[in-house]
């Protein structure tokens, strides 16, 4: 699989994750 699209979902998950944190 490509590893830009691993990397950009693994940045997604930590700005969500840092965004239901701060919710």
């Amino acid at each position: 699989y490509p590893l830009e699209l691993d990397a950009w979902g693994l940045l997604q998950k930590h700005i969500l994750d840092d965004y239901l944190n701060h919710e």
